[in-house]
């Protein structure tokens, strides 16, 4: 089955295509977050996240795009329950976090909201609504569109030509969990970069796990819109404890 819109592209095994826009858009990410962690600025950030957004229609034709699962689930009921499993799995990250490592930096909660672009513990209650709600739509709107159109999308569906579900979900899972660690694991705070083993790999583990729950959310209501409510519940909630839990 031919998937792609451009003749050309059928030429490259869909497997080194895949492997290959890995390495573009991870080299990218990198980029983007440390403009964002240095000099708080988001833009790069938000633009790359469009771009992944929208390469999958610009590369899949319509067999392409239904092979990756870019259509409406066949039972709708089933995406507010995926939308509670990604938020569930938030809280449980963030019990985790503070369990382990408190408030210190080491809690990656703590380590993300010191990356705002304003300080959250000086807002007043009104700033502090209208902030989050700033936030809060950027979080379940940018991330969970471009990342899950472009990992459990246009990734998985590529990998998934050459190997089993399993194996695809195992290989964007990897790719996912480890272009994270820019977001912490490698942080960087009075200009320093500090690498945090432990607390990384659990941060690591985590975003693996994570990965697989979307593609699960994605094969239970065969749809990638259960991918991407999955992903915007997890990130509605941890915007919700930022601003209110550790402030």
């Amino acid at each position: 089955m031919n998937i792609y819109r451009f003749d050309g592209l059928n030429k490259i095994e869909n497997l080194k295509l895949a492997f290959l826009l890995i390495f573009i858009f991870s080299v990218a990410r990198i980029i983007a977050v440390y403009q964002a962690i240095v000099y708080k600025n988001s833009v790069l950030l938000s633009l790359l996240f469009f771009l992944m957004a929208i390469l999958s229609f610009l590369i899949l034709n319509a067999d392409g795009r239904v092979f990756a699962r870019f259509k409406w689930p066949k039972s709708p009921l089933r995406l507010f329950p995926i939308l509670c499993f990604g938020a569930m799995f938030c809280l449980l990250t963030y019990i985790l976090a503070c369990q382990f490592y408190g408030l210190s930096n080491q809690n990656w909660f703590v380590y993300i909201a010191s990356n705002y672009p304003i300080d959250i513990q000086v807002l007043d209650a009104t700033d502090k609504q209208i902030y989050f709600a700033v936030f809060a739509v950027i979080a379940v709107s940018f991330s969970p569109l471009g990342e899950e159109l472009f990992y459990r999308g246009l990734i998985h569906g590529l990998i998934r030509k050459k190997y089993s579900e399993l194996k695809a979900s195992f290989i964007d899972a990897c790719a996912f969990a480890f272009v994270h660690l820019m977001h912490f694991g490698i942080i960087y705070t009075e200009e320093t970069w500090t690498v945090y083993p432990v607390s990384g790999c659990l941060w690591l583990t985590l975003m693996f796990a994570v990965s697989l729950l979307f593609n699960f959310c994605k094969n239970w209501c065969d749809s990638i819109w259960g991918a991407i409510l999955a992903h915007a519940g997890f990130n509605l909630v941890m915007t919700y404890l930022i601003f209110y839990s550790l402030s």
